[in-house]
């Protein structure tokens, strides 16, 4: 499998730029325990090309293999969720997870999540 490599500036720069803007909302969420951060989620949250209402998508999340599945993780998903809905006054929140990752379809449906669409890649 190929994987894609990563630019930490091109990186800072779209932070950035949406920490500067005034049509989208960015957050970044750490879950700690005893002074260690054990998870964090980062999510963006503006309006599709074809609404007016806002959809909140996460740009990236992790939780410690030892916290998945816990009442750890599902607290670091209610407090995005919290922030999604009542702050930033999104419609939907969009979830997303790589096929490899099986227990998240799990995880999201206990949530109350449902698969939204698939999408398919190829490497060049």
């Amino acid at each position: 499998m190929r994987t894609l490599g990563f630019d930490h500036d091109k990186v800072l720069s779209i932070y950035k730029r949406y920490l500067e803007s005034d049509k989208a909302d960015l957050i970044v969420i750490l879950a700690e325990e005893d002074s260690r951060v054990f998870g964090f989620i980062v999510g963006l949250c503006e309006a599709p090309l074809f609404t007016n209402d806002k959809v909140c998508m996460e740009l990236a999340w992790w939780v410690d293999e030892d916290k998945r599945n816990s009442r750890d993780s599902i607290q670091l998903m209610k407090a995005y969720e919290h922030w999604a809905v009542n702050i930033a006054k999104a419609k939907m929140v969009q979830m997303a997870m790589l096929n490899e990752v099986t227990d998240l379809d799990r995880f999201y449906r206990r949530l109350g999540y449902r698969p939204g669409e698939t999408s398919y890649i190829k490497d060049f």
